[in-house]
């Protein structure tokens, strides 16, 4: 497994959570939408609540296909992390790769000294297998 496949997953990761992150915002913007006050408006109709349903089922849309691309990398990576002997490694391998947590965090979970040692565990570890860099 090469960092830039662990890198690439990462990214799926991150962008699901801001996909389920949006789509949490735009459920509670419905409820925000409509408003009744029994006057009536100006002359143009809009319907703002059947705009956000739209964009809704959208997001639903994509949330479920950035879960479908995890979930199909996550089996490879989890196997790859499972073959790691040292458990710090593994650990770091798993809040970063899996979990989509950064450096910094990482680091303080675990109780490592620095963000820089945590990358530096990682990457020494890849360097080791031949897999830091693509062939």
């Amino acid at each position: 497994m090469t960092l830039t496949e662990l890198n690439l997953h990462l990214d799926a990761v991150m962008e699901l959570a801001e996909a389920r992150d949006s789509l949490r915002s735009m459920r509670e913007s419905v409820m925000r939408a409509q408003t009744y006050d029994a006057m009536p408006h100006g002359t143009g109709v809009s319907d703002k609540v059947g705009k956000l349903a739209i964009l809704i089922a959208t997001q639903e849309d994509e949330v479920a296909r950035l879960e479908r691309i995890v979930e199909a990398g996550e089996k490879d990576i989890q196997a790859f992390i499972n073959t790691i002997p040292d458990i710090r490694t593994r650990t770091i391998f798993r809040l970063r790769f899996l979990c989509g947590y950064a450096w910094g965090a990482v680091a303080n979970i675990g109780g490592w000294s620095s963000e820089n040692a945590v990358k530096a565990t990682c990457y020494r570890y890849l360097e080791s297998t031949g897999d830091l860099f693509d062939a």
